[in-house]
């Protein structure tokens, strides 16, 4: 397999486009968590391997749990639909998992043969 670098934007670009500073939980792996009515949810990016983990909760009780590896670049698109798209790429895979965090939660994950 093809090793490729998993490319984060810089904190102060999350807190622009995001209106949240990332935590930092461990070496390379980045926490950023948004609160809505009963609603939150909370995305990690792990640099280092080149994961990422979604967890969608409405009222403590998981509505939507997502783990995937071979993450290669982090796009952000600030206001007025607030969000950050994840890109995937394996020798075999390539997609985008979007997950909009204003107005209003919305998750889109696309993965397909290349």
């Amino acid at each position: 397999m093809t090793y490729r670098v998993f490319e984060l934007p810089d904190f102060q670009e999350f807190i622009y486009a995001l209106g949240v500073a990332p935590e930092v939980v461990e070496d390379g792996t980045l926490r950023l968590a948004f609160q809505g009515d009963k609603d939150e949810v909370v995305v990690t990016l792990d640099a280092t391997g080149r994961s990422v983990h979604v967890r969608w909760l409405r009222e403590d009780l998981p509505i939507l749990e997502l783990v995937r590896e071979g993450a290669v670049r982090v796009r952000l698109e600030s206001r007025p639909r607030s969000s950050l798209a994840v890109e995937f790429e394996t020798d075999s895979l390539s997609g985008v998992l979007k997950v909009q965090v204003e107005p209003r939660f919305t998750i889109n994950d696309q993965l397909l043969f290349r």
